[in-house]
C-alpha cells in the first residue's frame, strides 16, 4: 500500500493547529502556498495531488470568509473550518488505512478508497466512528477548552454524518462540498448553541442510527438514505422527543413497505419505484426535511410550538398519504383522471388520480393522526384527528396537482413536488389551526 500518498492529505489536516499560533492572515497565506504547491505538483501528472489540492483551495476560501465576516462585524469561530478539514483529511486517511490493512493486512478492499465504498455500511460505521473521535479531539483543542462536552459531541455527528453523507453522493466537484458543506452544517447548529445532556445525546444517536441500520438491512433504504435518516432522526429526538421520532418511523415503515406492494405488478407495467423500491437520500429528504427543519423550530420558537407540532404532523400526514395513494392507486383496476381537468390519463400519469389511491390517502393520513393521538402528541379530540387526516389528503392532492402542473413542465422532479406538497401541507394546516379557537392544552 502507497502509504506516502496520503501525507498531503494529513499535511493538510494538521496544519490547522498552527493557526491559534499564527492567526487568521499568515495562516491564510501558508494554506496558500501550500495549494500552490499541490497545484504545481498535481500538473505533473501526479494525480493524487487533486485531491489535496482541492481541500486547500476550499480551506483557503473559508478562512477568507472568516476574514470578511469579521470585518462585517460577524464570526466564524475557526474551530468549526478546522473540525470540518479533520474529518474529511485525517479521518478518511485513518479509515481508508484501516480497511486496507484488516485481515492480517489484506483485504478484499484493497485499492479502493473510502469514498467508492459508499453502497456498503460497514465502511461508513468504520469511518462515522473515527471522525467523531477525531472532530471530537479536534474541537476540544482548537476551542480552547470552551465548549461544554455535550457540544463537542453534538458538532463532530453532525460533522461526521454531513461529511459522510456527502461523500457517498455522486455529485461533480465532491471535494469542495465535502469541505464547505461540512463547515455550513456545523457552523449552523454552533449558531443554535444548543446540545442535550450528554446521555441524551448518546441515547438520540443510538436509536436514530439503529433504526436507520434496520432499514438498510432490510432493503428498505441505500447507505445514502442510511446517513440521511440518521441525521434527521437524531435531530428529531434532540430538538423534541421520542415520540415526534416515532411518527416519522411510522411513515417510512408503512411508506416502504407499501412499496413493496404488489411491486411485481406494477414494475411489470413500468410502474415500480427504482431500485427495487430502496429508498435514496432524495426521497429521504424531500418527505423529512419540512419535519425536521419544524422539530428545530419547535425548540427554537417556543411561542408557536403547539401550531409547529400541527404543522409537523400535517407534513408527515402528507408523506405518507402521497405514498400510499401512489403505491396502492397504481394497482386500481380503473383508468386514473388527471386532477386538473378529470379526464382519462395513463396510469403512472404526473397528476392521474384515482378512487382507490385517495381512499388509501385517507387510511394512511388517518393511520398518522391516530398514532399521534395515541401517544399524547395531541389530545384524543376528534377534531386533531379530523384537522392532521385532511391535512394530509389534501397534501397528498396538492402533490398531485404541482405533479400535473410543475412537473409536467420540467419544474419540478418527483422528489421536489414531494417537498413542496409536504411544506405546504405543513404551512396550510398550521394556518387554519392558528385561525381556530382550538387548542392543544
Amino acid at each position: 500500500m502507497e502509504y506516502y500518498k496520503y501525507i498531503p492529505e494529513l499535511l493538510i489536516g494538521f496544519i490547522i493547529f498552527t493557526q491559534p499560533l499564527i492567526k487568521d492572515y499568515a495562516f491564510a497565506t501558508l494554506i496558500f502556498a501550500l495549494m500552490l504547491t499541490f497545484f504545481a505538483l498535481k500538473r505533473t501528472r501526479a494525480t493524487w495531488f487533486q485531491r489535496p489540492f482541492n481541500i486547500s483551495l476550499s480551506l483557503f476560501l473559508l478562512v477568507l470568509l472568516r476574514i470578511v465576516l469579521c470585518w462585517n462585524g460577524y464570526t466564524l469561530d475557526f474551530y468549526i473550518i478546522g473540525v470540518s478539514v479533520s474529518i474529511i483529511t485525517i479521518a478518511v486517511t485513518l479509515t481508508e488505512i484501516e480497511l486496507h490493512n484488516k485481515v492480517g493486512g489484506r483485504s478484499e478492499l484493497s485499492g479502493v478508497s473510502f469514498p467508492a465504498m459508499g453502497r456498503e455500511a460497514k465502511p461508513i460505521f468504520l469511518y462515522l466512528f473515527n471522525a467523531t473521535l477525531v472532530a471530537s479531539i479536534v474541537s476540544l483543542v482548537l476551542s480552547e477548552n470552551q465548549l461544554q462536552p455535550e457540544n463537542i459531541l453534538f458538532l463532530s455527528v453532525i460533522g461526521s454524518l454531513t461529511a459522510a453523507l456527502l461523500m457517498v453522493i455522486p455529485h461533480r466537484g465532491k471535494d469542495h462540498t465535502e469541505t464547505i458543506g461540512t463547515v455550513m452544517s456545523i457552523w449552523l447548529f454552533a449558531s443554535i448553541g444548543y446540545a442535550p445532556p450528554l446521555e441524551e445525546l448518546v441515547a438520540a444517536i443510538t436509536v436514530a442510527l439503529l433504526i436507520s441500520y434496520v432499514a438498510y438491512r432490510k432493503d428498505m433504504a441505500d447507505v445514502s438514505a442510511m446517513i440521511t435518516a440518521t441525521l434527521i432522526g437524531m435531530l428529531i429526538v434532540i430538538f423534541t422527543d421520542l415520540r415526534w421520532f416515532l411518527a416519522l418511523s411510522l411513515f417510512f415503515a408503512i411508506g416502504s413497505g407499501f412499496t413493496k406492494y404488489k411491486y411485481k405488478y406494477k414494475a411489470s407495467v413500468g410502474l415500480g419505484e427504482g431500485k427495487s423500491g430502496v429508498r435514496g437520500y432524495r426521497n429521504v429528504f424531500s418527505n423529512s426535511l419540512p419535519a425536521a427543519s419544524l422539530a428545530i423550530a419547535y425548540h427554537t420558537i417556543p411561542a408557536h410550538q403547539d401550531a409547529i407540532l400541527i404543522a409537523y404532523l400535517a407534513s408527515l400526514a402528507t408523506a405518507l398519504a402521497d405514498t400510499l395513494a401512489s403505491e396502492i392507486g397504481q394497482t386500481s383496476k380503473n383508468a386514473p383522471l388527471m386532477i386538473t381537468t378529470l379526464k382519462k390519463t395513463a396510469p403512472g400519469t404526473d397528476g392521474g388520480v384515482t378512487l382507490l389511491g385517495e381512499a388509501a390517502a385517507i387510511g394512511g393520513a388517518l393511520v398518522l393522526a391516530v398514532f399521534a393521538v395515541a401517544v399524547g402528541l395531541v389530545p384524543p379530540n376528534p377534531i386533531f384527528l379530523v384537522l392532521i387526516t385532511l391535512g394530509g389528503v389534501i397534501g397528498a392532492n396538492i402533490d398531485s396537482l404541482f405533479g400535473a402542473t410543475l412537473q409536467q413542465k420540467g419544474m419540478l422532479t418527483n422528489n421536489g413536488v414531494n417537498l413542496a406538497s409536504t411544506a405546504t401541507s405543513a404551512a396550510l394546516v398550521s394556518l387554519l389551526y392558528v385561525t381556530t379557537p382550538i387548542s392543544l392544552t
